[in-house]
């Protein structure tokens, strides 16, 4: 092989496509901040007896994965692995059991510096394993995508996109975790907001299974089980607040070995380039979340005194929405 042309290359030279297998739709994903393809191929090692050193390897069909890391901003890249209108006009929603059962594909695109397309990584037969909302602050809401795939093939002509993606000038380049309110019960009165919140994380994981047969030496596809939801955040101490919600009363304090019945919660992420919460951008409903491990208080030397919490789904009232309802609009 020869010296390389290009020295090396930067983030900015990539960009991402999706597409639904459902609806057809195709997106350039903004705000991205990581796309990372991987393969692997399952190697199995053979020795003999009489020998020191291996005799040789099988290895099964490749499985795929891309993890995309994204800036929340809209609802675009939810909506296209949902199946639903990427870009709608007006109020949409969809829920996790949405994801289930879509397969999409995926496009990595590299262009040169003189703004070349000279790289394409395709994935197929995506189809969902985990998704993760990051809320934190002083750093942007994060939106985390895991897929797996079936195909993966490297093309250096031929290229299935032939032109670089249209980039959003329109959507917030990054929405900080100040934009976001959080009620660990139904309705939006103030009384019932939970204040002193440092971080929050939301993860679905949907396990997946690889369908393989005889005499096939690619895989035959993936299927995705029903999520898993578990919520966890961290809290400043102060006052008694979450405890009231997550534990029932003991007559003089809260009895952390009795906790609450189930109930929703709901979160919503305004617009950073309005009036303070006054114009919602994405929406979440939480069902029937219940508390499952606790640090009632961390408290530490010249530091804050910090509170954790797990919280999971324990059931969906929405049928077959995995217990997870996102919208782009304050309408849930």
């Amino acid at each position: 092989m020869s010296d390389p042309v290009q020295l090396a290359m930067y983030g900015h030279r990539f960009g991402l496509f999706l597409r639904s297998g459902s609806s057809g739709s195709e997106i350039w994903v903004d705000r991205v901040q990581r796309a990372e393809p991987t393969f692997n191929y399952p190697t199995t090692p053979y020795y003999e007896l009489g020998r020191v050193g291996p005799i040789g390897v099988t290895q099964d069909p490749a499985d795929y994965r891309l993890v995309v890391e994204e800036n929340m901003h809209n609802s675009e890249i939810d909506f296209c692995l949902a199946g639903k209108n990427p870009s709608p006009s007006g109020a949409q929603s969809y829920n996790l059991g949405d994801l289930l059962g879509k397969d999409n594909t995926g496009y990595v695109i590299g262009r040169n510096d003189a703004g070349t397309i000279d790289k394409e990584l395709e994935l197929t037969g995506l189809r969902i394993a985990e998704v993760q909302w990051q809320f934190t602050i002083r750093d942007a809401i994060r939106q985390m995508w895991t897929l797996v795939g079936r195909q993966g093939q490297w093309y250096t002509s031929g290229f299935p996109h032939g032109s670089w993606g249209t980039v959003d000038d329109v959507s917030p380049g990054g929405i900080h975790g100040k934009e976001a309110r959080i009620w660990f019960t139904s309705g939006s009165s103030a009384t019932t907001r939970e204040f002193r919140l440092q971080s929050f994380t939301i993860r679905s994981a949907f396990p997946n299974v690889q369908v393989r047969e005889l005499g096939r030496r690619a895989l035959v596809g993936t299927v995705s089980d029903s999520p898993e939801t578990t919520v966890d955040f961290d809290i400043l101490t102060a006052d008694d607040q979450p405890l009231g919600k997550l534990f029932q009363s003991s007559g003089s304090g809260w009895d952390l070995g009795n906790p609450s019945a189930v109930f929703h919660a709901y979160i919503r992420v305004f617009d950073p380039d309005v009036a303070e919460a006054t114009s919602v951008v994405k929406m979440f409903r939480l069902e029937n979340v219940r508390v499952t491990t606790g640090t009632p208080t961390r408290a530490q030397v010249r530091n804050l005194a910090t509170s954790r919490y797990s919280l999971r789904i324990t059931k969906e009232s929405t049928v077959d929405s995995g217990g997870v309802v996102i919208s782009n609009r304050n309408d849930l």
